[in-house]
């Protein structure tokens, strides 16, 4: 049975949209985000948090109702601009939505619900690609194989029941580019993890670490969004530099995360035998990985003090619904 879009009792939103230089994409996105704000009927707002553009972003927000603009003194990339938009969010639930991104009229309305639930760390959606409305992102999970973490096996809401699993649907991580988090439970962790600045990975470690501290994570598939997928970092970065972004955070979740030795030492070995290949991109991600060595030692002892689940929990609770979905 479909949840009622009334809202009793409707918890407080703050959609944060992170921005660089996009004063573009925020006029032809922001209305749907405004549109959802209006269709909630509780407590909302949109936050705006800018990292140090140089266009006219500021002025185009400031067009839009519900709509504030907050900006960093200095450009810090996409785990410091959320972050930084949180702590100027008013509302106890965090939107974060990529300024590329919309979101439909009824995805606060069929999200809030599910917060009444304690436990619930975060809410992720039915993603659609803008460009042929093709299905990109449902319920996602996290599972082991050649080496290192698998973060993005993919399961339907029908073949999760299909398996056997009602509704709510749980699963394993977020989808970066829009989900709702409860603002305790993300402070709790200290939010993004700026070891991973500027971006790439920083949602799979926050989504992990909070299945290590016993929270779930929610699939809604009646809360539906779209986005243009990496057009916002395609402005302004190159190929290989993205790639060995990518690649570093890889290194970094699995160094800050992984706590079980037999796993992290596959994964050691797996990335050693990858460096043979000499490729720039794996090159720039082991060198960078380097030069952040003792912020990742931080984040390990931090990560693996606030864990109370283990590696092999988390995962095999992952693998057992892929496993069972595929029969």
């Amino acid at each position: 049975m479909e949840p009622s879009t009334a809202v009793n009792d409707p918890v407080g939103i703050s959609v944060i949209v992170p921005n660089y230089n996009g004063s573009k994409i925020l006029r032809q996105y922001l209305p749907f985000a405004v549109a959802a704000c209006e269709a909630y009927g509780g407590p909302s707002e949109i936050v705006v948090s800018d990292d140090a553009s140089t266009d006219d972003s500021e002025a185009v927000v400031e067009s839009f109702p519900l709509c504030r603009f907050v900006r960093r003194a200095e450009n810090g990339g996409f785990s410091a601009n959320c972050n930084f938009g949180a702590e100027h969010a008013k509302h106890p639930v965090l939107c974060f939505l990529n300024s590329d991104a919309k979101i439909g009229p009824e995805f606060l309305v069929h999200a809030a619900q599910h917060f009444a639930d304690e436990n619930c760390f975060a809410v992720t959606p039915l993603g659609r690609t803008v460009a042929g409305n093709h299905v990109a992102d449902q319920a996602l999970f996290m599972s082991w194989g050649a080496g290192k973490m698998r973060h993005a096996t993919m399961l339907s809401a029908e073949e999760l029941e299909a398996a056997n699993y009602s509704p709510p649907h749980l699963c394993s991580r977020v989808q970066g580019a829009y989900f709702l988090v409860a603002r305790k439970k993300f402070d709790q962790l200290g939010g993004f993890d700026p070891v991973y600045s500027p971006y790439y990975w920083e949602e799979t470690d926050i989504s992990y670490r909070a299945l290590k501290l016993g929270w779930h994570i929610v699939y809604e598939p009646l809360c539906e969004a779209w986005h243009e997928h990496s057009t916002t970092i395609s402005q302004h970065s190159n190929r290989i530099r993205r790639v060995g972004r990518r690649k570093r955070s890889q290194i970094v979740f699995h160094l800050v995360n992984m706590h079980d030795r037999r796993l992290l030492t596959q994964f050691v070995v797996v990335t050693l035998l990858n460096l043979l290949t000499l490729k720039p991109s794996r090159l720039y991600a082991f060198a960078s990985c380097l030069m952040r060595s003792t912020q990742i030692l931080r984040s390990r002892r931090r990560a693996k003090r606030e864990a109370i689940r283990s590696d092999k929990d988390v995962i095999d609770w992952g693998q057992e619904r892929i496993t069972n979905c595929s029969k």
